[in-house]
Order: structure tokens, then sequence, then C-alpha cells
């Protein structure tokens, strides 16, 4: 009887055990998740940003600002999304 015992107490320790390491997995794995979220969001808001300013070439006032604001935004290319530096390029065979 105490040897069923001790066995039953050895295998709920090694449950105990490979829960918590389960649990510690799920914990690292929400924690990498988090970042990965932040750093998305993050990308959003510049990207959001980006198109706020393009779409303020489109609101200027004449020609000579509108170029400036173009010309601005299109030399920043290299810190852009490849995306709005396609559209850009785009942008700019028919800007005139």
């Amino acid at each position: 009887m105490l040897e069923t015992e001790i066995q039953e107490n050895n295998l709920s320790k090694k449950k105990k055990k490979n829960k918590r390491g389960k649990i510690t997995k799920l914990k690292n794995k929400n924690c990498d998740l988090r970042k990965e979220k932040s750093e998305k969001k993050n990308e959003l808001k510049e990207l959001l940003k980006t198109i706020e300013r393009i779409e303020n070439i489109y609101d200027a006032d004449d020609k000579k600002g509108s170029s400036r604001k173009f010309n601005t935004i299109n030399n920043s290319r290299k810190f852009l999304n490849r995306n709005i530096c396609s559209f850009l390029e785009n942008l700019d065979k028919k800007f005139d």
C-alpha cells in the first residue's frame, strides 16, 4: 500500500513538472508574440504616416508645393516600404 502511494506521488510530481514546462513554453511564446505585435503596430504607424504625407502631395495649393512635397518623400525612399517605393516610382512617371 505504501509503495503504491509513493508511485502515485512520483507520477503526480512528473505531471506537475510537465505542466510547469508547458506553461513556461507558452509564456515564452506569448512574450515573443507580444513583441512581434508591438513591432507590427509600429510599422503600421509608420506606413500610415507615409500615406498621409503622400495624400498631402495632392492637397498642396500649387504645383510647386506639391512637387516639393513629392521630392521630399521621393528622396527618403530608402527608408520606406518597398510597396510604397514602387508606388512612388509610378507616381514619378505620371507626376507632371
